[in-house]
């Protein structure tokens, strides 16, 4: 035996000058991928890179941490790796294909070995989700020899790698602690990235079962548990720190606190202008600060927004429903995702049934606001108001992966101008694009006399900004965003109300709220700048920066289909990115076209890159996972963003 486990209990072609050019950048870009040896103690070295290759030489043995991204390692006894993420793991595939023993954490063992499970779940339950949990799941499964939890120990050589409980980026993270060489180094995956900096916020969003909190409510929510297992290593006092991405860290204790202390003022800053302390209370707020190590009495508690309980007769509110009722008899629909408000429609006894709609708007493409129209669009033959940006996401929900969608696609959309106004009766209507709770999301100003009404869907609270869930891509960029909600906010006659369509009172903000709110954003960009190892913090908060569309499609047996990748540029000049597809197993009778493309993009800009996937006549009808590596500057993202095809 090498070692044993013991355990406490048991893209075309081209012309010859673009040509050139395509060999240039590709050459620049090798080299500025080009991964780094270092020898950190006699027997150990690290490969830094895209991922941190970790090689152990002892007694003409070998074994390896994390993975080897420069495919260089022929033989090794045994692979520990911290956590399931496909971005990373690829610098373990070619270890474990050559015979490697592989451990992995116990916690997490499905998302190594049952990804067709996973992917076939998750095709289905992507709609209304709100678990909101990184798909960054391996397309294919790794062969696993075996798994650890925290209080285990791997010995190889001599060796001890004792194993310690470390969620936080993942739910079930492990990290490894071993004496090499007379120095103490800790092996922690992704729990810290170099002198007190994080991947990305966005993985850590979670729910929170002990206070009753969605995924989609938790805002980065196991930064509690990461928070812990920070503080667990700095407690065995590590020499190093070898992280799985980032910099060797070689003053532990310091990066450490550095990285706490960042991570508290973050949460402080997200708490202060949360819209969710409306519908919580402030106990929960304080049990959330609590989690993370926060005194509640530090926080800037944003003061509540003016409230009004005085509707017009005019509106009428059910549930997350608005009715805009005429003096002509005839009504306007805002709208419609709850059960119990459609069941109103249907039921004779109630005021809803006896609506005559003729037009309704709608906010967001959350379920909870969509559900019912295509229903009501059938009953009352009317049309829908959006404005272009929310167009193609209700009309086409399969291509997106966004939170708690809908599965029905809506049609007989009429697609208005940003601030376009239409007469309605007595009323009348502006349409305004309201990027604020999710990057998909509209407003609209209704006016009748001297009463003016901004429905806003569910972007603000009496608190402040909903922005817990950060999935839904609330975006950091000065007149984007929030940003231009607050700003649109400004441009309002000061006798405005706001409703938002979950809660049931009229409100609206001072100038000096709004210049409150704003103010909470701008040093948030300051503070996640801080912990962000991204040109850009946007990188660190929008996962979907690059992403495949559509998301999920069918191609047939023998067919083909055309998707694109779409990337947005944050970075802060012109940047080419590299696009690469990944069938991962063309052995499947999959395959796309061209094997890359680049794409020069302005900073700020999003484009997209095309390619086309064909099936041969004999691909098994099943699902299938594609991915793309997306690569620029000094970074190449291996399969970083991924899409479903089911072949049929």
């Amino acid at each position: 035996m090498i070692h044993r486990i013991l355990t406490p209990k048991g893209i075309k072609q081209v012309r010859i000058s673009v040509w050139i050019k395509t060999v240039i950048f590709f050459l620049l870009v090798l080299t500025a991928c080009e991964s780094h040896r270092e020898r950190l103690t006699p027997s150990l070295s690290v490969v830094a890179g895209d991922v941190n290759g970790v090689v152990i030489h002892r007694n003409h043995a070998t074994a390896v941490i994390y993975g080897d991204p420069q495919n260089q390692v022929k033989k090794a006894d045994i692979i520990l790796l911290t956590h399931c993420r496909r971005d990373l793991l690829w610098a373990a595939e070619s270890v474990i294909r050559n015979g490697t023993e592989s451990y992995v954490p116990a916690a997490e063992l499905g998302l190594f070995t049952k990804t067709d499970s996973f992917w076939t779940g998750f095709s289905h339950s992507r709609f209304e989700d709100y678990d909101q949990q990184s798909t960054k799941i391996p397309a294919h499964p790794l062969r696993v020899t075996g798994t650890l939890r925290g209080g285990d120990a791997v010995t190889w050589q001599g060796l001890e790698f004792r194993v310690v409980n470390t969620p936080g980026y993942t739910r079930g993270a492990i990290s490894y602690i071993c004496r090499i060489d007379g120095k103490k180094i800790a092996f922690t995956g992704d729990l810290i990235y170099g002198d007190g900096k994080l991947s990305d916020l966005y993985s850590l969003q979670d729910k929170v079962p002990e206070l009753e909190i969605w995924g989609y409510h938790g805002f980065a929510s196991r930064m509690a548990d990461l928070i812990k297992s920070l503080q667990e290593i700095k407690s065995l006092q590590p020499d190093i720190i070898v992280p799985a991405r980032g910099p060797v860290i070689r003053d532990p204790e310091s990066a450490i606190d550095q990285l706490e202390d960042r991570l508290q003022r973050l949460y402080s800053n997200y708490l202060s202008t949360t819209a969710f302390r409306w519908y919580t209370g402030i106990e929960k707020q304080v049990a959330l600060a609590k989690r993370v190590q926060l005194d509640s009495a530090d926080i800037a508690w944003m003061p509540l927004a003016i409230t009004s309980d005085d509707y017009p007769p005019w509106l009428l509110h059910v549930n997350n429903t608005v009715v805009i009722k005429s003096e002509s008899g005839s009504s306007f629909l805002i709208d419609c995702g709850a059960p119990d408000t459609y069941q109103q429609f249907q039921d004779n006894r109630s005021e809803l049934s006896r609506q005559e709609i003729d037009g309704i708007f709608i906010t967001h493409y959350h379920n909870d606001h969509t559900n019912f129209i295509p229903a009501l669009q059938e009953k009352y033959r009317c049309p829908v108001y959006v404005t272009a940006e929310l167009e193609d996401i209700l009309s086409n929900p399969e291509a997106y992966r966004m939170p708690a969608m809908t599965r029905k696609p809506i049609r007989n959309i009429r697609v208005v101008p940003d601030k376009s106004t239409m007469q309605w009766n007595e009323f009348s209507f502006t349409f305004y694009n309201f990027p604020g709770q999710t990057i998909y999301h509209n407003a609209m100003l209704v006016e009748t006399g001297k009463e003016r009404i901004f429905f806003i869907g569910d972007s603000f609270s009496p608190t402040g900004v909903d922005d817990y869930c950060i999935q839904n891509r609330n975006i950091m960029v000065k007149g984007q965003g929030y940003y231009y909600c607050i700003d649109l906010l400004r441009t309002m006659p000061d006798d405005t109300w706001l409703v938002n369509q979950h809660i049931h009172k009229l409100f609206r903000f001072s100038p000096q709220l709004l210049d409150r709110m704003e103010q909470t954003l701008k040093k948030r960009e300051t503070l996640l700048a801080e912990l962000s190892p991204w040109e850009d913090i946007n990188y660190m908060i929008d996962e979907q920066w690059a992403r495949i569309y559509p998301y999920g499609y069918a191609v047939e047996q023998g067919g083909e289909h055309t998707f694109s990748v779409i990337i947005r540029n944050y970075q802060h000049e012109n940047c080419t990115y590299r696009v690469e597809p990944d069938v991962s197993d063309p052995s499947k009778g999959l395959s796309v076209s061209p094997a890359y493309r680049e794409i020069t993009l302005p900073a700020g800009k999003e484009d997209t890159v095309n390619f086309t996937l064909s099936a041969l006549p004999e691909t098994d009808t099943a699902l299938y996972v594609i991915t793309a590596d997306i690569v620029f500057h000094d970074r190449h993202l291996h399969r970083w963003c991924e899409g479903l095809i089911r072949v049929k």
